[in-house]
């Protein structure tokens, strides 16, 4: 499934979308990755659903693209196992994005904050490596944890999502708006773009808009 991130700011469009994944069982319906996702990652299969979704992701787009279709970046979450537990993974997603005849530009990987922030220069380093292959970085939960804007202008991440934690009863001229727009203003004062994710009213993107963020994305 695709959930896209739209502009608020005119033009409003499409500005992106980011892939999750579904488990739809055959009796019990769709399954929610909060249920499946912590078994994956504990028994280290993870790292191949996330190169399925990558692939998956860059097959539609070649379908799009054969079809004339305009595309947007689509990012893909990676998990701590799949970034550092493979030696090979950049010329892995490398090779998937040539099969597929996709520009790296399109591709985003969305790490979590955590991940990046605890890995230290180990990842800083890689992270680097990825950005000069044409990747883009987005860090996902962006306020949870303890990174700072300028340890992820270091690792040169392309977006920051704020965490939907902030979004929930949000206020014109409340607390948690405060908290989002200063979070806003810095990063883009280092040329961070900035997506705030869990919108799920009409009233919370009416208080965003005027927040003026560069993408808003949720079930709303």
């Amino acid at each position: 499934y695709l959930q896209p991130k739209y502009k608020v700011r005119p033009p409003r469009h499409l500005g992106g979308a980011e892939a999750l994944v579904r488990w739809i069982h055959p009796t019990k319906g769709m399954i929610s990755p909060a249920k499946f996702i912590p078994v994956f990652e504990q028994n280290g299969t993870i790292k191949y659903l996330d190169m399925y979704v990558f692939e998956a992701v860059c097959r539609q787009m070649r379908i799009w693209l054969n079809q004339g279709i305009t595309l947007v970046p689509i990012s893909v979450n990676i998990s701590r196992l799949t970034l550092l537990g493979q030696s090979n993974f950049i010329e892995r997603i490398e090779a998937v994005a040539q099969k597929y005849n996709i520009a790296h530009s399109l591709l985003e990987l969305e790490i979590l904050e955590s991940v990046s922030f605890n890995n230290g220069e180990g990842l800083t380093g890689f992270l680097k490596k990825i950005k000069n292959r044409g990747f883009k970085i987005s860090i996902d939960d962006f306020g949870t944890g303890y990174s700072s804007l300028g340890y992820l202008k270091e690792l040169r991440v392309d977006e920051i999502k704020i965490d939907r934690c902030f979004v929930k009863s949000i206020q014109e001229g409340g607390y948690n708006s405060h908290l989002i727009k200063n979070m806003i203003e810095l990063a883009h004062s280092v040329n961070i773009r900035v997506c705030v994710e869990g919108v799920e009213t009409v009233e919370e993107r009416t208080v965003l808009k005027k927040l003026s963020p560069d993408v808003i994305q949720g079930y709303y």
